[in-house]
């Protein structure tokens, strides 16, 4: 994501004070407020931190990654799920009959070995030849594709999740590209990847090749559910596996067919790399060496893990590799090692340009950049004002008490506070308060171009039989009333642009009962939940974009919370409110319209996060 030279946010809090009458404060930046700031130059002892409470391990603390075409269990069954790969090291001729049997009896075997996900290589129905190239091309789109209908046709048979390899598919007017199709579990087609680097090289006395001559370059990235998918000479970018890896990707699968001048030096290299630059899994899948062809491919199929270990690899013969992989070790390895959380955003960002939604982009075509965040002081708020102001913009910081700026400014120290611009409004569910907030962050700094509201979870409550009428009436006023009223002033007050969004950051409500004896917070979570989805419809294609962030971390039981857990809070704060607020930073720059990005204590390192302040 790339650091914002200029721009302003705004962090919205629920179960404000029920103080009446009163406007919104001047806003100012937090460095102007001496008083507030003396006493947290020099910050208080750190706390003493209580060991991470146990996950559940039920499928709602599971990561899901969220995407519109998700695969079946178990290749995305949450963070424990372990799946079998097959990598299929195919022979492959200039009969293409032949090499569509060939492949689909090794899609048969490796299902009867018990694959979940089989991988075909590159270029597996034709010969890799300029040549072949436009003899063998298909139009997928026109239903002229025996390749692609015998991969849909298989993976449907055999019940397994398909990454085809590649092809030479023939679109747009007649362009010829090299593309991989990936088929879900009942033959749908979950994704299409045309390979976006061409393989264009030059090595006097050894191999020249140039797929420019023939094929166009792809414009995008591919994610289906834990994957991404690049094509041989895609691995060679780390930029593009970064950006999987920031898009949540957990597996890169690249079918290739490196050659036997760079494939002895390169091909497992970069292989590893990738896994570990990212700390996720990569596969490679090759087509055997054929002597008798004019490009001789390298072979070595391969699967590497996120400490870039070999889990299993070939030679150049024909066969099929097989490895299991365990998606835990992800959590394990970036605890271990927390690179997503020691990079340096005031010093260097990676840009998603396929994504024109994305908040960096905002920043560079539509000039300085609004955040306006609501609950910016709580653990989760103060974490995400934080971040943001380590990437360059603005912040209008939504409080609620005076008293508040001062642990926000300890949350924020080393970054930039002249930047941030805090506000106090006592009671936002205030119709006429929320209103004159509104106003003047739009009177001071122009249209907002994103907001966020940031919720967290909310422990309050007990059994519905043991609440009064009026506690019943303070949860909805107060936790689902106030985000309400929020929202209904500042979403009419956003930029109208799709580069603009809003992000709920919510505590893992919705259909999902926090705990089994909060009554009150299931139903306040329920409301919170409506809210959500109403806004999104309302919006739906249509600037802002809308999208939630749920954090699962869930604590004691109601009856079990201490009575006094401020120790507590302030422990856990330093530990988790950063992890937060740089996963809130992603969100808010790369999710999708209507987008449901879940986070759990596994994203967050195995630390949890305390509820309830």
């Amino acid at each position: 994501m790339q650091a914002l030279a200029k721009g302003m946010a705004l962090v919205g809090v629920a179960g404000l004070s029920a103080a009446a009458g009163r406007r919104a404060a001047c806003l100012r930046p937090l460095s102007s407020y001496t008083s507030a700031t003396a006493d947290v130059i020099d910050p208080p002892p750190p706390q003493k931190v209580p060991p991470p409470l146990p996950c559940c391990r039920c499928r709602h603390c599971c990561h899901r990654l969220a995407s519109n075409q998700q695969l079946a269990r178990p290749l995305l069954a949450g963070p424990s799920a372990q799946i079998k790969v097959a990598l299929c090291q195919l022979a492959v001729g200039a009969d293409k009959q032949a090499n569509l049997t060939t492949a689909r009896s090794a899609i048969e075997e490796a299902a009867t070995a018990g694959a979940d996900l089989v991988v075909l290589p590159e270029m597996w129905n034709c010969p890799y030849s300029n040549d072949s190239f436009p003899t063998y091309a298909e139009d997928v789109e026109a239903g002229d594709s025996p390749s692609t209908s015998m991969l849909s046709a298989a993976a449907a048979a055999n019940r397994v999740v398909l990454v085809g390899g590649s092809i030479p598919e023939r679109a747009n007017g007649g362009r010829l590209y090299n593309t991989c199709f990936v088929y879900g579990r009942d033959g749908r087609l979950l994704g299409r990847h045309r390979k976006v680097h061409l393989f264009d090289i030059d090595i006097p006395g050894k191999i020249t090749f140039k797929e420019s001559l023939t094929l166009t370059p792809g414009e995008g990235l591919t994610v289906v559910g834990r994957l991404g998918i690049g094509i041989c000479y895609d691995i060679r970018f780390p930029e593009l596996a970064l950006l999987y890896a920031a898009r949540g990707v957990q597996l890169i699968v690249y079918p290739g067919a490196f050659n036997m001048t760079t494939g002895p030096v390169h091909w497992e290299l970069l292989q590893r790399a990738r896994a570990v630059d990212g700390q996720l899994f990569v596969a490679t899948c090759s087509p055997a060496r054929s002597e008798g062809t004019g490009y001789i491919a390298w072979g070595h199929s391969t699967a590497v893990g996120p400490f870039a270990e070999v889990l299993a690899t070939t030679d150049e013969k024909a066969g099929i590799v097989y490895c299991h992989m365990d998606f835990a070790q992800l959590g394990e390895r970036r605890a271990n090692m927390p690179l997503r959380h020691q990079k340096r955003a005031d010093l260097y960002s990676l840009l998603d340009l396929t994504r024109p939604n994305s908040l960096s982009n905002a920043g560079l075509h539509n000039g300085p950049v609004q955040r306006t965040l609501a609950g910016s002081s709580g653990i989760v708020g103060s974490g995400i004002t934080r971040q943001l102001l380590m990437e360059g913009a603005k912040v209008v910081a939504l409080l609620r008490k005076v008293d508040q700026k001062a642990g926000l400014l300890r949350d924020c120290q080393g970054a930039p506070i002249e930047n941030l611009y805090p506000a106090v409004v006592e009671d936002v569910s205030k119709e006429e308060q929320c209103a004159a907030f509104v106003h003047e962050v739009v009177e001071q700094h122009g249209a907002i171009d994103h907001a966020v509201s940031c919720f967290g979870a909310w422990w309050q409550g007990g059994l519905l039989t043991e609440q009064s009428y009026a506690e019943f009436s303070r949860v909805l006023a107060n936790f689902a009333g106030s985000h309400f009223t929020f929202v209904k002033y500042i979403l009419p007050a956003m930029r109208q642009s799709h580069t603009s969004s809003m992000l709920f950051v919510t505590g893992g409500v919705g259909k999902r009962v926090l705990s089994a004896d909060s009554g009150l917070a299931t139903v306040g979570g329920a409301a919170l939940y409506g809210i959500v989805r109403a806004a999104q419809a309302q919006y739906q294609g249509r600037p802002p974009r809308i999208n939630e962030l749920r954090i699962f971390a869930l604590v004691t039981r109601h009856g079990e919370m201490p009575r006094s857990h401020s120790s507590i809070v302030e422990g856990l704060r330093a530990h988790s409110n950063r992890k937060v607020g740089n996963l809130a930073a992603e969100a808010l720059a790369a999710a999708a319209d209507d987008e449901l990005l879940e986070v759990t204590s596994e994203r967050l390192d195995g630390v949890m996060l305390m509820v309830g302040d």
